[in-house]
């Protein structure tokens, strides 16, 4: 079984474009970038949020727990962390991680709640994260998520919704499209 190491492939194709000459016909545009050298900071694993990525990414539900507990979710890692919340072996952890930084991240969070790809645990999970996003563009979102073609989903964020008022009476919350989304549930 041949494992493949991103450093070394990175050093084959540096090493292959060097020992290609640029045809004639080719312009400086479309001529093969110069390969990138060994001190450039192009990131590698000892960058720690590539290796933070790299560790979520892993399937290893330790490196995960370890990324989680130990680093703030950054918008960088965030697109990363939301795809765990499908993963049952590492929800508390995730969920531990997402609270405290809901709202900072909010938009994030809506946008993938709004992406119908993603995975439906996810989508049905976030509005529980969402529920601790006191900002307008958290009550939006799920606003416009009670009409999603999944039930769960609606029915996730009306809960999100329900908790966010209570929670945090200073946001304001659009009234009419709230009442015509109960009416269409009736």
């Amino acid at each position: 079984q041949t494992a493949l190491n991103r450093d070394d492939l990175l050093r084959g194709i540096a090493s292959s474009r060097r020992q290609a000459p640029a045809r004639q016909d080719e312009s400086p545009v479309t001529q093969a970038a110069p390969p990138v050298a060994e001190s450039s900071s192009f990131p590698t694993l000892s960058d720690p949020v590539v290796g933070a990525i790299a560790d979520l990414r892993s399937g290893n539900d330790a490196r995960i727990c370890r990324v989680l507990g130990a680093h703030s979710v950054t918008p960088a890692l965030l697109a990363h962390v939301i795809p765990l919340l499908a993963r049952e072996t590492v929800l508390r952890d995730v969920f531990r991680a997402l609270r405290p930084v809901a709202s900072s991240v909010s938009g994030q969070l809506v946008d993938a709640l709004l992406e119908r790809r993603l995975h439906p645990v996810v989508r049905r999970r976030l509005p529980l994260v969402l529920a601790r996003a006191d900002t307008r563009r958290a009550v939006l979102g799920l606003v416009e998520c009670l009409s999603d073609t999944d039930a769960d989903v609606r029915l996730r964020c009306g809960e999100a919704l329900r908790r966010l008022r209570s929670q945090a009476p200073q946001l304001v919350f659009p009234e009419a499209e709230l009442w015509q989304a109960l009416h269409a549930e009736l």
